[in-house]
């Protein structure tokens, strides 16, 4: 998504500097209906991107048999 609106972006200021007017024109307008209905999207997934806060992970307090069958606990 963001390489369909940043190609023609980057085409149309260096069409422009090459005095290829009309083509810079045509690949700016260009740039302005692909983002328009990008921009939404964009949004949205950016919204996605803000991390949950994380809750510490509370410890047991008993004892907890692992793999292996012994069920003394470690430390005492």
């Amino acid at each position: 998504m963001v390489l369909a609106v940043a190609g023609p972006a980057v085409i149309a200021p260096v069409a422009y500097r090459l005095r290829l007017v009309r083509t810079a024109v045509v690949f700016l307008v260009l740039a302005v209906v692909i983002a328009v209905p990008v921009l939404p999207f964009a949004v949205r997934v950016g919204h996605d991107l803000t991390p949950v806060p994380r809750t510490t992970p509370v410890a047991p307090e008993h004892c907890v048999e692992y793999s292996g069958g012994d069920n003394r606990c470690p430390g005492g």
